[in-house]
């Protein structure tokens, strides 16, 4: 048994500081977007029209909010023992949110990103074309 000691995520500023579900997170994300959330809508726009300098146009973060390509804009999260992805499409209204608690260590980083953006988001992309 692994010693998580220093996983506690208490003291953490952002991780782990709110409990939700599925659901509310799904009309946070929402609510964001549309500028009905904890950004004015002129902070929202500036981040959804204007990437940050020199980011990928495909795949970008600023103000707490990601942009990938084909999926939309959300965020993600992770910690030892879960990950999180939730993502929006406003021009679809399309909104998911995927979550697992599993946690592959096997090449440390590289299989927690892999976990991440290959499986979390080929979920959510896979529900999207669902829905179109």
């Amino acid at each position: 048994m692994a010693d998580v000691t220093e996983s506690n995520i208490s003291a953490n500023v952002a991780e782990g500081n709110m409990i939700t579900t599925t659901n509310d997170l799904s009309k946070f994300i929402r609510r964001l977007t549309q500028g009905n959330g904890v950004l004015t809508p002129y902070w929202v726009n500036q981040v959804m029209l204007f990437p940050p300098a020199g980011s990928n146009p495909g795949n970008w973060y600023g103000c707490g909010i990601g942009y990938s390509l084909n999926l939309g804009y959300g965020h993600s999260g992770a910690h030892e023992g879960y990950l999180s992805r939730m993502v929006t499409d406003p021009e679809l209204d399309f909104t998911a949110v995927v979550y697992t608690n599993s946690w592959n260590l096997d090449n440390g980083m590289i299989t927690i990103n892999d976990q991440l953006y290959f499986i979390l988001d080929e979920a959510c992309y896979r529900a999207k074309v669902i829905v179109q």
